[in-house]
């Protein structure tokens, strides 16, 4: 566990907010790489992200503060504190994409091609981001003797979630955790997979939101799987957590866009590469 990367002074850089600051800037990359060819241009690109920045960092939050309120609830103040960790991915899902269709509608520029775009970097930006997760400490895996489970520091999210629940083989006095999976790493490799895959299918694609629909499949369906794994507290639907339940909703509504533009027309726009700035 590496919270923090270093101090200077009064500075602190935490592992978590270095590995955000490296998802947008390399998501950056990725959207004007493979979107200029379609017209979307180093200035569309920068304006867009810090819009859909600005507004996925506020739901992220939001969504966790509110999933996890035991434990903000008696320290107000630490729901600020954003570079400490703590945000849940479907918050900022959705309201980055609410701010997405706004400037969508403002630039007059077609939504759907736009979030295939940014769907198809996306994934990169999480796999990294879980990366931040697993040096911090938060979403971390259940209890397990497997080869690629790991312990947590006393003090860690995993460390509290032990002595509070009263489980056997862990005190107060206990230097470290007891050994869980390292679920935030699944999450990693999996999302890793899906950009590789929607990166490869992108100048391919005729249909606008195809793009969308397998990511919404192919992360829906990953981010269920690896909810087995974990055991940071959450809140549930029945037997299901919260992050597998809008997974479901995720597969359900990708096949159902598959469904309904397989008999379209193509309606890709392409456009000749803008010069470069």
């Amino acid at each position: 566990m590496h919270s923090v990367l270093f101090s200077l002074d009064h500075i602190t850089i935490y592992s978590y907010g270095a590995c955000l600051a490296l998802a947008i800037v390399l998501n950056y990359l990725v959207m004007t790489r493979i979107g200029r060819p379609n017209g979307y241009t180093p200035d569309f690109v920068s304006t867009l992200l810090t819009l859909m920045i600005l507004t996925g960092l506020i739901g992220a939050r939001l969504f966790y503060v509110i999933e996890h309120w035991g434990d903000y609830s008696g320290n107000l103040p630490k729901i600020f504190k954003v570079q400490e960790g703590g945000l849940m991915f479907y918050g900022g899902f959705i309201m980055g994409g609410i701010s997405l269709m706004a400037f969508c509608l403002a630039q007059r520029k077609p939504v759907g091609d736009v979030l295939d775009l940014v769907v198809t970097a996306v994934p990169l930006g999480q796999a990294i981001g879980r990366v931040g997760c697993f040096l911090h400490g938060c979403c971390y895996g259940k209890l397990s003797d497997a080869p690629l489970a790991v312990c947590y520091p006393k003090g860690s999210e995993p460390w509290i979630h032990q002595i509070n629940a009263g489980i056997d083989g862990i005190t107060t006095e206990s230097p470290l955790s007891l050994p869980v999976l390292p679920s935030q790493l699944f999450e990693t490799a999996l999302t890793l997979v899906i950009f590789a895959v929607l990166v490869s299918l992108y100048k391919h694609r005729r249909h606008q939101w195809i793009q969308v629909a397998r990511y919404m499949v192919m992360y829906g369906a990953a981010r269920f799987l690896v909810e087995f794994s974990r055991a940071d507290p959450r809140l549930h639907f029945g037997p299901l957590s919260i992050g597998q339940t809008i997974s479901i909703a995720l597969i359900i509504g990708g096949i159902a866009i598959m469904l309904y533009i397989r008999n379209k027309p193509a309606n890709v726009p392409v456009h000749d590469e803008p010069p470069a700035e």
